[in-house]
């Protein structure tokens, strides 16, 4: 009977996590869509490119650069936050300007956002979209 029970526990869980997943999948499916509205403007309206002769493989290849960027850029302010919450002052030189850096009303921590997965996934980012700055026909 008690193994009855933990079969019907690891179910619920299967199932809620399953669950969990999907609300994920759809949430970043609509974030992508609304993406490529923005995304669809920018790869389109360059003055030094024109779409007379422009193969469709080109404005994808660019579509799938701006939503490496996007996904880069979430990390990278995420990094960023997190090094602005250790209030540190800033160096004399400045270079990176952070003398006038807004911080997010909820900067979390270092130990919060730095793990070996965020790591392992700014990698394959970037290096994905440097294969892809460079690809050839």
């Amino acid at each position: 009977m008690a193994k009855a029970a933990d079969e019907d526990t690891s179910y619920s869980k299967s199932r809620l996590s399953d669950t969990q997943e999907n609300f994920n999948q759809r949430d970043a499916t609509k974030e992508i869509a609304r993406s490529f509205l923005n995304l669809w403007s920018n790869i389109t309206d360059d003055n030094a490119l024109t779409l007379y002769g422009f193969r469709r493989f080109r404005t994808t290849h660019l579509l799938n650069l701006r939503l490496l960027e996007a996904e880069i850029d979430k990390i990278d302010h995420k990094i960023y936050q997190a090094g602005l919450s250790l209030g540190l002052p800033s160096t004399s030189a400045d270079k990176l300007g952070l003398k006038h850096s807004k911080r997010d009303g909820h900067a979390p921590s270092p130990e919060e956002v730095l793990n070996p997965e965020l790591v392992s996934k700014l990698r394959q980012l970037l290096k994905e979209y440097g294969m892809s700055m460079y690809h050839e026909e």
